[in-house]
């Protein structure tokens, strides 16, 4: 029996929107400026997104351990994204943060495991042409007692 553990709703919030370029700079040469994304609005994207548990927790759940669903995009405003867990509905979205290629969340997330009151943390980075992320999390079972532990994530645009 595989036990699913994962960071969801947000995470993929992933995303990348409003992206901005950044400026190079230093020294002789002025550096080079990165050239803005071609996916500045993720609204409407869905995206496979996989939490694996990355290291010792207070869970007791096992390193290797996944959650793996498909996030929904509803709504790009700004470096704003809003996201909803395919377990969930639209009622149940979040939203995250964008600010270059790092998309950051706080906050609840879709339970599972059997803790029936979950909440994450997510810091990802979007790959250059906005089809792929990767990061890392910590997500928190708020039961009694509560526990803890650190995640991987990943994550792919559903063409």
């Amino acid at each position: 029996m595989k036990v699913r553990i994962g960071v969801a709703c947000l995470v993929v919030l992933l995303a990348a929107g409003s992206l901005i370029s950044c400026g190079g700079g230093g020294g002789g040469g002025g550096g080079a400026s990165l050239s803005p994304p071609a996916f500045t609005n993720l609204a409407g994207t869905r995206w496979t997104h996989r939490d694996t548990v990355s290291g010792t927790n207070s869970c007791n759940v096992g390193i290797g351990v996944y959650d793996q669903y498909v996030l929904h995009i509803l709504a790009q405003s700004g470096n704003t994204i809003s996201v909803y867990d395919e377990r969930g509905s639209l009622l149940d979205a979040k939203n995250a943060t964008i600010s270059g290629y790092i998309v950051t969340y706080s906050g609840e997330r879709y339970p599972i495991g059997g803790c029936s009151n979950m909440t994450a943390n997510y810091t990802m980075t979007v790959n250059n042409a906005g089809t792929s992320y990767s990061g890392t999390g910590t997500i928190t079972c708020n039961d009694n007692p509560p526990c803890s532990g650190p995640i991987s994530i990943i994550g792919t645009k559903i063409p």
